[in-house]
């Protein structure tokens, strides 16, 4: 249908016509011609085509706000709107550019790209934040030059991919900021990326990820696992605890003879901690424990030596077998060995009644 502009009609209109009647012309009238050429551009790439895209680029040049608006709203769900008028419209003011950024189909991922590390407008940001389809390379675009807000909303758009590394930058940038942390929670994230989001966590999320994260890690733990249900674990450690038998120095020599599940059950019970936020930590790369060792109220000095202990199960568990128990001790006691020394760790005569026989000599 024609626009209600008595002093033209659209069909075969040129810029010449354009010209000669635009100062006839309302800012309604306007608003209903750009509507009705961005929206009523087809296929056919001939003269009237061009003509249309011709006029309607002399418009954002000339025309207020409101008439670019309109045009930006047709264009934006116009398939067949060309590259150069979209990119004309994502340049102008916001009010109509954030229309063409979040829906138009003609705007590449190259041309999202340099928008976002061109521009500092918050507004542009959010809006391709939105867009149906926001591809990896976008996705790490905007988390590495948008601010909380674009990247809250680019975490809210299910159809966004986003990598384990943006993922991260998104930490990096905004580690205290618990709607950023939120967003990464909701979404499908991987083991490993879920080891260290649950380490960094703020304190009233933990629990809303624990559930998840227990379903993101693998079934059993490095070493050797054992037959129990949570509420089984509860009543094995519960003896050990209210005796107080359950100690820094139980912990650690657990992991010497590659129990790392007791390990993890123990400090996750000591600390009032949910395991999967424990295993998580205990399981990072390198181990991160630290903030359950220190609410389990047990010595800091033994930090670096669990944490070397446990890398040293870890690498054990995935280089050699554990059919033969005594050399699978030997062989993380010995890994374990090798791990103080390059972090010159210096163990007190109680952590190495754990590791080496009387007299001297590795156990």
């Amino acid at each position: 249908m024609e626009p209600d502009a008595p002093h033209m009609k659209s069909k075969g209109l040129s810029t010449a016509d354009y010209l000669a009647a635009e100062a006839k012309l309302t800012d309604d009238e306007k608003a209903a011609l750009a509507s009705h050429l961005a929206g009523g551009l087809g296929a056919d790439k001939g003269a009237a085509f061009e003509e249309a895209e011709a006029v309607l680029r002399l418009m954002t040049w000339n025309a207020e706000p409101r008439v670019v608006e309109a045009m930006a709203k047709a264009a934006a769900a116009n398939p067949h709107t060309p590259r150069s008028l979209a990119w004309a419209l994502a340049n102008d003011d916001e009010a109509a550019a954030t229309l063409v950024l979040e829906a138009c189909a003609a705007l590449s991922d190259s041309d999202l790209v340099s928008l976002v590390q061109a521009g500092d407008n918050p507004g542009k940001m959010c809006a391709i934040a939105r867009r149906f389809v926001v591809s990896a390379e976008v996705s790490r675009s905007l988390v590495d030059h948008g601010n909380e807000d674009a990247i809250h909303t680019l975490l809210a758009n299910a159809k966004a991919e986003i990598s384990d590394d943006a993922y991260g930058t998104a930490l990096d940038r905004f580690s205290q900021s618990t709607r950023i942390q939120e967003g990464i929670i909701a979404r499908p994230v991987s083991s490993s990326l879920a080891i260290r989001l649950a380490s960094t966590l703020n304190p009233d999320l933990k629990a809303k990820f624990a559930l998840k994260l227990a379903s993101l890690m693998p079934v059993e733990m490095p070493g050797y696992v054992e037959e129990r249900s949570d509420a089984g674990w509860a009543a094995h450690l519960a003896p050990m605890i209210a005796d107080r038998s359950l100690t820094e120095s139980w912990l650690v020599r657990q992991l010497s003879l590659g129990h790392l599940e007791f390990f993890a059950r123990g400090l996750a019970a000591l600390s009032k901690a949910p395991y999967a936020e424990v295993r998580a930590g205990v399981l990072a790369t390198p181990p991160d424990f630290a903030p359950f060792w220190e609410n389990a109220r047990l010595p800091k000095d033994w930090i670096p030596v669990a944490a070397a202990t446990v890398a040293a199960l870890v690498h054990v568990d995935r280089n050699a077998g554990k059919a033969d128990s005594e050399l699978f001790s030997r062989n993380i006691i010995a890994r374990a060995s090798a791990n103080f020394k390059a972090a010159r760790i210096n163990l007190n005569d109680a952590q190495k009644r754990i590791f080496f026989r009387p007299g001297g000599g590795m156990r």
